[in-house]
């Protein structure tokens, strides 16, 4: 937020700072910002209205089969208020995920968003058994990843003036790359997954 605003002092006088949403803390990638109140208005709209396109690439601990849909409400964990947790009477989330790539004890998956938690993919695939690796919230294993495994991608939405279809995609960084070499035992361009699919 800061940075943002060093780079463009406008921002001051657009709500949130013209943020549209949020990334996890660790979390690389794509974020979305407005540079206008209008634009922002639009933006958070097609957001809550679900035609913003988040997708994400993940590293879990352990291997999903193929891949599915996650649709359970998450709300805070009931003993610790740094974590949600799938829960009753919580706000509706929905995940869906697909393995890209299977190694001995982990797994490289797209993830795409329907709904935008706090901690959505992180608590939704630990739910299921697949932890992230990296992240010591919601998994007591230690991998010696310094952070989720979790990086936004890829980001389609209609620009707020023109409507014209934006569609922005970010490489997996090097500490990722890195991790994907380790658990495959050789280097590749590990942006070279359909996202689709």
């Amino acid at each position: 937020q800061n940075g943002l605003l060093h780079r463009f002092p406008e921002l001051e006088a657009v709500p949130r700072f013209g943020l549209v949403h949020r990334l996890d803390a660790g979390t690389t990638g794509l974020l979305i910002v407005a540079r206008t109140a209008a634009a922002h208005q639009r933006l958070t709209g097609d957001l809550q209205e679900r035609r913003i396109r988040r997708e994400y690439r993940a590293v879990t601990r352990g291997c999903p089969v193929a891949g599915g849909t996650i649709d359970q409400p998450l709300g805070r964990h009931p003993r610790d208020r740094l974590r949600v947790a799938v829960r009753p009477g919580g706000r509706s989330a929905v995940t869906h995920y697909r393995v890209l790539e299977r190694f001995p004890a982990n797994a490289l998956v797209a993830v795409r968003l329907e709904t935008g938690r706090t901690h959505q993919i992180r608590a939704h695939l630990a739910h299921v058994g697949y932890p992230l690796a990296g992240d010591s919230l919601y998994s007591r294993s230690r991998d010696g990843f310094g952070r989720p495994a979790l990086h936004a991608g890829r980001l389609g939405t209609r620009h707020p003036a023109t409507d014209r279809e934006c569609n922005f995609e970010a490489p997996l960084p090097e500490d990722m790359c890195g991790l994907l070499t380790r658990l495959a035992g050789e280097e590749r361009n590990w942006d070279d997954f359909s996202w689709s699919g």
